[in-house]
This record gives structure tokens, sequence and C-alpha cells, in this order.
């Protein structure tokens, strides 16, 4: 079935060979710079470009990357939403009328998120704040990711989209380093969100092996992990903290992890 579904995409994607596409994003989170994602496809070239205030990022990608964006935006509801997005409706009868409600989720201090959609010369614009897990603009944003962190490898890129994934319903900020040796790279903020995903990985780590945190892009966690962290040291005492941010660092000494293990 899968091998069917990957014929049916790129068969897809081959028929739009020839066709513009232009997919533009822009990314406006609360307290981090905004940043621009072009995706582009001329019918010759694909490319991916990501433009910040301190970084700018250009690479070529094959078409095939593409096919999954492309597919998902064919029935995509393109809309408009400023500051907001829906979670449902309450409908209700008043004086033989129908009335419908509009539940909305506000914020301040999100991410907006705003484009639009250049194909076979028709132009498609969205715009949308902060998205819930599940919904059609959270799949858009996890397909932009998947798309930016395949292809940029830049230092300065890479530790922006960090930071910017903070802004959407992700999992824990964590991803492997190296397995020899063995290390992990923490970054952005630990919130109770993560408490259980966070509290699986390190149930998972080796007890006697030497492991590595690099936390170079950690920004702060609850005072609530703190027993977490500090029972993770007791278990193994092979554990070093690399290239520790002002607010790692800052936490680590309050944990009480020895200076010995910071790096």
């Amino acid at each position: 079935m899968r091998i069917f579904l990957q014929i049916i995409l790129i068969t897809i994607a081959l028929n739009c060979t020839g066709q513009i596409f232009n997919l533009e994003t822009e990314f406006q989170p609360s307290f981090l710079p905004g940043s621009n994602l072009i995706l582009q496809d001329d019918g010759k070239q694909c490319f991916l470009d990501l433009k910040g205030e301190t970084f700018s990022e250009h690479c070529i990608i094959t078409d095939l990357q593409l096919v999954d964006i492309k597919s998902f935006l064919n029935h995509y509801q393109f809309k408009i939403k400023v500051n907001n997005d829906t979670l449902g409706t309450i409908t209700k009868i008043e004086n033989g009328d129908t009335i419908t409600s509009y539940l909305r989720s506000m914020g301040t201090d999100g991410i907006g998120v705003n484009g639009k959609l250049i194909r076979d010369n028709l132009t498609k614009k969205f715009k949308f704040w902060s998205p819930n897990k599940g919904t059609a603009n959270d799949s858009l944003i996890v397909l932009l990711f998947k798309l930016m962190n395949r292809n940029l490898k830049e230092a300065k890129t890479v530790n922006y989209l960090e930071q910017l994934k903070q802004y959407f319903r992700f999992e824990l900020g964590l991803k492997k380093l190296s397995d020899s040796p063995l290390t992990y790279k923490l970054y952005g903020s630990i919130t109770a969100h993560e408490e259980d995903e966070l509290n699986t990985f390190f149930k998972s780590l080796p007890l006697d092996s030497v492991l590595y945190f690099d936390m170079s892009n950690f920004d702060s966690m609850g005072t609530m992990f703190y027993p977490t962290f500090r029972a993770l040291c007791e278990r193994n005492k092979n554990i070093y903290w690399l290239n520790c941010s002002a607010g790692a660092l800052k936490q680590l000494n309050e944990i009480g992890i020895s200076p010995s293990r910071i790096r």
C-alpha cells in the first residue's frame, strides 16, 4: 500500500513538471526575529531559501522533496486569520434564527504565520496564529519543518530553527549528535508539556557510558525539573555538559551539577 501511494504522489509531481510553484511563508514569532521561507519549482530547478536577521541559507533540492507539500496544498483551505485560530463552533437558535458562534484561540506571545502560494499564475494567501496540534495549519508547519530540517545545515540557521520550533506544538527540543561518543543536544525550553518525554528519555540512557549534552542553544526549564536532572547525574557519574549557554549554565549551577562536569 505504501509503495502504491508513493507512486501516486510521484505521478502527481511529474504531472506538475513545467508548472511554476512558488510558496512563500513568513514566520513572525513574538520574541524571536522573524524569517522568510521560499520554496520554488520553476520546472527546471527546485530550491529552498530561508532568510532572517542574522542568517541566510539557500540550497538546491530535488523535485521529489516537494511532492508531499504540493499534494497537501492541493486540498489545503487557504484562509486569513489574524492572531487567532478557530477551535470550534456553537450553534443555537434564537427567535427562529440560527446563530453560530466561533470559539477562537487568541494570543500575543505565540507566532504569526502568513504566506502565499503562486501556482500556474494563480495566487492564494493564508494567515494564521499559533496553530493547534492536529489541525491543517499544524500539518502545514510539520511539512515545512521537515523540508527545512532536512536541507538547512549551517550553524546559525540550525540554531534559529531550533528556537523557532519552540513556538509550535512539537516534541522535546532534543536531537542526537553522535553515537561515539554518545552526544545529545538539548535546546529551547523545557515545559510541563515535555515532562513525560523528558523522563522517558532520561530513563532510556545507559548508566555506565560517558554521555555528553550540548547545551549551546538551551534557554530554560522550570525548577520542577531540577530533581530529574539531579537523579540522572546520580545514576550516571559520567555525564558532561558542553558549550553551555548563559541560561543553561545558571540552571545547571542551581541544580548542583559539579563544575567538573560542565565544560
